[in-house]
């Protein structure tokens, strides 16, 4: 599907930044602290209830910012005492979410294009995972180029961005929450590597046995304008899915037209289907994205069968 020749981006990588400047992360956008920032830490009045008795490794981290924060929980820019390294500790709500989160990590862990988590405990049931640090997202860094991408562009950034979903599948497991605020570059000189991002809706598709699992069944997952048209529906997420949400995420970076753009957040089940006739091409049946190679790609992902392979 993707060339595996050309993994640089260096014609739109961002510039080097300093190691304390952004991370992506599955929280929030990327966010950048203020660097000149005391280390004493402040979490918001809407964080205080579930993060404010939290001791963080009982003092072996200054924290600096809160840079990250979502349905799932913060993400908190910290310095080790002793080293002075910079780290992104990542802090779940109690709950199943978290530690769905942390299975998948476990799985994922040192896998190429994914960042490093190197502890992780628990404090008051929250999941507290110590990560390595990564620059901003491929949305934070579009703002900053103050322009979509081009087509060129979007076309050297495809294989990169499949190269990581495959990479991910490799580990029998599903990312299923595929956008552009789920890759993030690396720091320093060599920021034209990316990284894929947040594991909080990641599921398996492979049994205890290595087998593949049954289709069946889960709750209308993601993040709305990037699922797939199968998640609408509530199936359970496949390889297929992942590759599709990987097409929307390209037309967005591009800025290619789509029908679902100006659609409302939704909330129900009706909503979704209407997500659902968008993406398959509306009453019509229309061609989904304009431009011939994505619409390929696209194709591709609806000829695959639940359990296929896809040809990376």
């Amino acid at each position: 599907m993707g060339s595996k020749n050309g993994k640089h981006l260096d014609p739109i990588a961002p510039k080097a930044e300093p190691e304390s400047e952004t991370i992506g992360s599955s929280a929030s956008v990327c966010a950048a602290p203020d660097t000149n920032s005391s280390s004493d830490f402040s979490i918001e009045s809407s964080d205080k209830p579930l993060y404010s008795d939290i001791h963080f490794g009982e003092g072996r981290f200054n924290m600096i910012n809160v840079i990250g924060r979502g349905g799932y929980g913060i993400v908190v820019l910290a310095e080790d005492v002793k080293t002075k390294k910079r780290y992104a500790l990542k802090i779940g709500k109690p709950g199943s979410a978290s530690r769905r989160e942390l299975a998948a990590f476990k799985l994922v862990n040192g896998t190429k294009g994914v960042p490093v988590l190197i502890l992780e405990w628990r404090e008051l049931g929250c999941v507290i995972m110590q990560m390595q640090l990564v620059g901003m997202s491929l949305n934070e860094f579009v703002k900053q180029k103050g322009r979509k991408l081009t087509l060129a562009e979007g076309f050297k950034l495809a294989p990169m961005l499949i190269d990581l979903v495959e990479a991910v599948h490799s580990k029998g497991i599903i990312h299923a929450d595929v956008k552009p605020t789920n890759f993030a570059f690396r720091l320093g000189s060599k920021a034209s590597k990316l990284y894929i991002l947040d594991f909080g809706l990641s599921v398996t598709y492979l049994t205890s046995s290595g087998k593949h699992m049954e289709e069946t069944y889960r709750e209308a997952n993601g993040t709305p304008y990037y699922m797939s048209a199968n998640q609408h529906m509530s199936l359970w997420n496949s390889r297929r899915d992942d590759l599709e949400s990987v097409v929307f995420t390209l037309m967005e970076l591009c800025d290619i037209d789509r029908r679902w753009k100006q659609m409302a957040y939704p909330n129900y089940h009706s909503d979704h289907m209407v997500y659902w006739n968008a993406k398959l091409g509306g009453t019509d049946g229309g061609t989904i994205c304009q431009v011939p190679q994505f619409n390929s790609m696209l194709k591709m992902c609806r000829t695959l069968k639940y359990k296929d392979k896809p040809d990376y």
